[in-house]
């Protein structure tokens, strides 16, 4: 710690001296233009931030980026302005954001067969749902209950709450994590940690046919791109349950509509690709084609979107029927995925 606060009051003794020799005539001419004329809103953005983490890490104190972003909001603007900051500043100082003292707003949740301790504080989501602590690399002792069969990881929490509701993780003897959307730093820290304290463990995700739910797929399964501590925050052996793209289009094509999971349905439920999903489908295909990690069926089913332009949320399996993704979609899936598992 006291490392990154040498690095830290390093980097902003040379801004604040770069700053002292605005309008000063003998400036080199090769000084950037920013400095002989003055600061830019994103410098002012740069030095606020590095301040503030400056000051948490000298008191030892933790905060959000959201509590760190009210912290001056009038000069960030927005929060997604602090937020680039923020992880400018870890990568230039080439460590975890978690070692600036600084965490994201609590996203994950679970629930199911699972009670562990950490720190002598015993946590147990058996019969209520708990939030996965962002703060927390679960570094502590995990114990698994024995009678949990996988892990369910959801995308969306209006999914995760229906599953909730309807018991599904005593139904199947599961866990239930979402993470709300993109996982936060604490929720793919947790997921990583029970995979690894529980080798014998599958690693089920639900996620949206689209390209946006394939990427969250894969940073559960390979961990975010940019980050440093990315092998320690991924489950390679993960397997994705569903929506497939193959599945969308098996339905809007009402082929062999007597088999499993290709039921007519209503057109309002498929869409076409954007040209946003298309650039981001594109960028998928093209990083994980080469990759030895990546199962081949994945590469293959963003091969299917491609093609087929289309795309689905995982509440169009939910319209097929009254408790149609609880009671026949997931079970099913859930079984062949188990059933074929070399874990």
């Amino acid at each position: 710690m006291q490392a990154i606060e040498l690095q830290t009051e390093k980097i902003l003794e040379d801004i604040i001296a770069d700053f002292s020799e605005c309008g000063n005539s003998s400036t080199s001419s090769s000084k950037p233009t920013v400095f002989r004329t003055g600061f830019r809103r994103s410098d002012a953005i740069k030095l606020r931030t590095m301040q503030l983490i400056d000051e948490l890490l000298i008191r030892n104190k933790r905060t959000t980026k959201r509590d760190l972003y009210y912290m001056d909001n009038k000069l960030f603007g927005k929060q997604s302005k602090s937020d680039t900051a923020i992880e400018r500043l870890a990568t230039q100082l080439a460590v975890p954001r978690a070692e600036l003292n600084i965490y994201a707003s609590p996203k994950g949740f679970a629930i199911g067969n699972i009670s562990f301790k950490e720190n002598g504080t015993e946590t147990n989501a058996r019969n209520s749902v708990f939030l996965i602590n962002p703060m927390s690399d679960y570094t502590g002792t995990l114990t698994l209950q024995s009678s949990s069969k996988f892990i369910l990881i959801v995308e969306k929490d209006a999914i995760f709450q229906q599953l909730a509701d309807e018991k599904f993780y005593e139904q199947q003897e599961c866990i239930l994590i979402t993470g709300k959307g993109y996982p936060d730093i604490g929720t793919l820290a947790f997921v990583s940690k029970l995979a690894e304290e529980i080798p014998d463990l599958p690693v089920l995700i639900l996620v949206d046919a689209d390209p946006f739910g394939i990427d969250i797929l894969c940073q559960y399964a390979f961990g975010p791109k940019k980050r440093k501590e990315r092998a320690s925050l991924c489950v390679p052996r993960a397997q994705w349950v569903g929506v497939l793209p193959s599945e969308i289009v098996s339905m809007t094509q009402q082929v062999n509509a007597q088999q499993s999971f290709n039921l007519p349905i209503a057109p309002a439920g498929i869409q076409n690709l954007t040209a946003k999903d298309k650039q981001k489908l594109h960028s998928l295909i093209t990083s994980y084609s080469s990759s030895e990690s990546i199962q081949e069926e994945w590469i293959t089913e963003m091969q299917c979107m491609s093609q087929s332009g289309i795309k689905a949320e995982i509440e169009l399996i939910s319209s097929l029927a009254p408790q149609y993704l609880t009671q026949v979609y997931l079970p099913k899936k859930v079984h062949k995925l188990l059933s074929t598992s070399e874990i």
